[in-house]
């Protein structure tokens, strides 16, 4: 009995010493057949029997797959200029395998790029980046076509800003205006004599003279009978300017006036000239010679000690804590008071377009600052333009490109003009001396 029991563990042993045998024996010829597969893969594809080689490397993978292999099978598609099966390759098989592999994106770019479809370079960038499978190859690879970009529409003879709100711009073609957002998937057909910026509605004239607000179906929202001077008399308004922090400012043919956009009352006014006032500030002038900081109130917030208030395309002068005066034959950075910034005085200054960099010139030579008064210098431009969403147009030898916040030229300076980048990366140029186009950065538009 005793015999019985001590060979029990002899008896399975031997059995395990058996099977992990078996099992090395078999590991081993998997893995020899593997090694033969591959080398029969690579063989194949060197001497240019690809349809054999890609067979061959499908058994590499059915044996064991792995992201080295997968690159390997890509690189051959991509080696042979086979761009349709390449992102094929990279779409169903690759990414679909490995969803979270850098080594998968960094495919796709390099498919995508060397077929020069950008959009989907951006979007494979984009399900890299939602996946959290960054890598600093992807980086690189990405980083050349950052700027790239299409003309996507355009052919119009003056353009207005995006509007912040719902992404209209105003633009003009056969001697009217209308709209179009940065897509031209919603537009509004040219039948204004003027247009404005969109807030929540936009200021217009129409074919017959008529001021209103429209919204974004072109229906009226507000018209010009309905407000009323201090002494409740109708107003002859003839313009409007955007409706800013519950503000209407309106022309009557005589002077500018502001008014409660709830009641249509007129709250204060009399100037020959005014800017709209947003972020608590604006700048009205009396003579259309010497011009004031008011705040929303309409208090004076400065003495008529400035020549002008610098205002940018959407007609705001302070989007930051800066803002440009002129003075003296000089334009010098302030704050909301008045208070000079920085020591420095510009030749001329653009307007801040956001929290950013505003260009200037000083001494004969642009450069840009901050709502602090730092300066920085980004380069030799014959003229220059404020930033935003991280571009400035620049202009050079003629003609205007865009630079990026450490100056380096990120669109080649080939337009005959250059506006401001919305937040969807979109900007109107003008690629011919006659019309204007919308540009479209890939890496906001893909599929």
């Amino acid at each position: 009995m005793k015999k019985f029991r001590l060979g029990v563990p002899l008896v399975l042993l031997l059995l395990f010493a058996g099977s992990a045998y078996y099992m090395f024996d078999s590991r081993a010829a998997v893995i020899g057949q593997y090694h033969t597969k591959l080398d029969q893969a690579r063989e194949s594809v060197k001497n240019g029997v690809l349809a054999d080689g890609i067979a061959q490397y499908q058994e590499v993978l059915a044996i064991q797959p792995s992201v080295a292999i997968y690159t390997e099978v890509g690189d051959v598609y991509l080696d042979s200029e086979n761009l349709q099966e390449a992102q094929n390759w990279y779409e169903h098989e690759f990414a679909a395998h490995y969803p979270n592999a850098p080594e998968a994106y960094e495919y796709g770019i390099r498919v995508s790029l060397a077929a020069k479809d950008y959009k989907r370079a951006f979007e494979a960038y984009d399900q890299c980046i939602k996946r959290e499978a960054a890598s600093d190859k992807v980086e690189q690879l990405i980083k050349p076509v950052w700027y790239a970009y299409e003309l996507l529409f355009g052919s119009y003879e003056e353009t207005g800003p995006f509007s912040s709100r719902n992404g209209y711009a105003a633009v003009k073609s056969n001697e009217r205006w209308g709209y179009v957002d940065a897509d031209a998937k919603n537009q509004l057909n040219p039948l204004y004599q003027q247009a404005g910026v969109f807030t929540d509605y936009a200021p217009v004239v129409g074919q017959d003279g008529s001021a209103c607000y429209i919204d974004e179906s072109g229906n009226t929202k507000i018209s010009a009978t309905q407000f009323k001077d201090k002494d409740g008399k109708a107003a002859q308004v003839q313009r409007f300017q955007p409706i800013v922090d519950g503000l209407v400012l309106a022309y009557d043919g005589k002077a500018w006036a502001y008014f409660d956009a709830a009641s249509y009352q007129e709250r204060f006014g009399g100037y020959q000239d005014a800017t709209v006032i947003a972020n608590g500030i604006g700048a009205v002038t009396k003579d259309g010679k010497a011009w004031a900081l008011i705040g929303a109130d309409g208090q004076e917030l400065t003495g008529y000690d400035y020549r002008q208030a610098v205002a940018n395309e959407r007609g705001v002068i302070c989007c930051t804590n800066g803002l440009f005066v002129a003075q003296d034959g000089y334009f010098y950075l302030v704050d909301k008071t008045g208070k000079k910034i920085n020591s420095s005085r510009y030749d001329t200054a653009v307007a801040f377009n956001e929290n950013s960099w505003a260009a200037v010139q000083k001494d004969g030579k642009w450069i840009f600052v901050n709502e602090s008064g730092k300066e920085k210098d980004l380069g030799d431009f014959e003229e220059a333009k404020s930033f935003s969403n991280g571009l400035a147009a620049v202009k050079s030898d003629g003609l205007w490109g865009y630079i990026d916040l450490e100056g380096n030229l990120a669109i080649d300076c080939i337009f005959y003009g250059a506006g401001a980048f919305n937040s969807t990366g979109v900007a109107f140029v003008k690629p011919t001396d006659k019309e204007w186009n919308a540009l479209s950065l890939y890496r906001y538009h893909f599929d």
